[in-house]
C-alpha cells in the first residue's frame, strides 16, 4: 500500500459552494414570495384542469379524447387512444393520469406564454437573439437532475416544481432540429 503524503498548500481552498450556497439561500429568502405565489397559481390551475378532467365518468372522457383524435388525425390513432385509456381505467390509473394531462397542458400553456414572445423578440432583434441563444444552449445542455435540484429547493416536492422542471426542458429546441412536420 502507498502511504500519501499530505498535501501541498500553494493552492489555497477556494469555498466556491460556501459561496453558492449562500447565494442560492438569500435569493431564496429574497423572492421566496414570489415562489409562493407561483406555487399556488399553478397548483390551482392543475388542479382546477384535473378536476374537471376527472368529473365525468372515465369511459367517456376516453371516448371524446377518442373522437377528437379521429377527427384531428386519423380512426388508428383513435382506435389507439380508446383502447390505452381503457387499459389506464383497467389497471386504475385513470386519476394519475389525467393529473399528470393537467399537468403538461398547464407546462404547454406556460411554455407558450414564455417562449412565443421570446421567439418574437430574438427574431426581431439581433441582441435580444445574442442574448437568448446561450441561454436556450445552457438549458438544452444541462443534464436534467442539475434543474430538478434546484427547482425542489426553491419549490419542494409537488406539481409546481414538476411544472417549472417541465418547462424548462420545453422551452429550449436546438435551432436546426426537425419540426413534427416533418418528422410525419
Amino acid at each position: 500500500m502507498v502511504e500519501r503524503t499530505a498535501p501541498l498548500t500553494i493552492v489555497p481552498p477556494l469555498p466556491i459552494g460556501d459561496v453558492l450556497e449562500a447565494g442560492f439561500e438569500w435569493f431564496k429568502d429574497t423572492f421566496d414570495a414570489f415562489f409562493d405565489v407561483v406555487d399556488d397559481v399553478t397548483t390551482g390551475a392543475i388542479d382546477g384542469i384535473a378536476a374537471l378532467l376527472l368529473a365525468p365518468e372515465p369511459l367517456l372522457v376516453a371516448v371524446v379524447f377518442a373522437l377528437l383524435a379521429w377527427l384531428l388525425r386519423s380512426w388508428k390513432l383513435a382506435a389507439g387512444s380508446l383502447v390505452g385509456m381503457i387499459v389506464i381505467i383497467g389497471v386504475g390509473m385513470w386519476e394519475p393520469a389525467m393529473e399528470t394531462l393537467a399537468l403538461v397542458v398547464v407546462a404547454t400553456l406556460v411554455a407558450l406564454l414564455f417562449g412565443i414572445p421570446l421567439g418574437i423578440l430574438a427574431a426581431r432583434s439581433p441582441v435580444v437573439s445574442r442574448i437568448l441563444k446561450p441561454v436556450m444552449d445552457f438549458m438544452q445542455t444541462m443534464p436534467g437532475m442539475v434543474w430538478l435540484l434546484p427547482v425542489l429547493k426553491l419549490f419542494s416536492i409537488g406539481v409546481a416544481g414538476a411544472l417549472v422542471a417541465t418547462v424548462i426542458f420545453a422551452l429550449p429546441r436546438p435551432s436546426g432540429s426537425p419540426n413534427w412536420e416533418s418528422v410525419r
